[in-house]
């Protein structure tokens, strides 16, 4: 379950939304019978120095954000030092998100994603061609 505010489509615009700030793309395209696709998200702060002198995806006026500026902070308590009460940002790294993207594809569409190295691709198309 996220955490996060909900994720939201804006009319006429491409992306991911949180509180009207761009955090993620997806991209698909197709020409001459080959399909290619991506997804972005910027997850960590830094990725968004990135974006510092340019128009992302040409989006005049609009911002981008991260995924971990949009987590909410974690207050920790200690209870035995009576109104002691410290408020820190919760973050992801790339990794751990990239992990709840595959679980959240392997549930939406039923499958379960393996690791391969390029090896393994070629050794199955060579396989298959016999």
């Amino acid at each position: 379950q996220s955490a996060l505010s909900q994720p939201q489509r804006l009319e006429g615009l491409t992306g991911v939304w949180l509180d009207n700030q761009k955090v993620a793309a997806l991209g698909i395209k197709c020409k001459r019978w080959v399909t290619q696709h991506g997804l972005a998200v910027n997850v960590e702060s830094q990725c968004l120095s990135n974006f510092r002198g340019i128009v992302p995806c040409g989006l005049e006026g609009k911002q981008v954000t991260c995924v971990n500026h949009h987590l909410p902070s974690a207050a920790n308590t200690n209870t035995e030092a009576s109104t002691t009460t410290t408020t820190t940002k919760s973050s992801l790294t790339v990794a751990e998100f990239g992990k709840f993207i595959q679980e959240a594809f392997e549930e939406i569409f039923c499958v379960e994603l393996v690791d391969v190295t390029e090896n393994d691709i070629y050794k199955n198309r060579s396989s298959n061609n016999k």
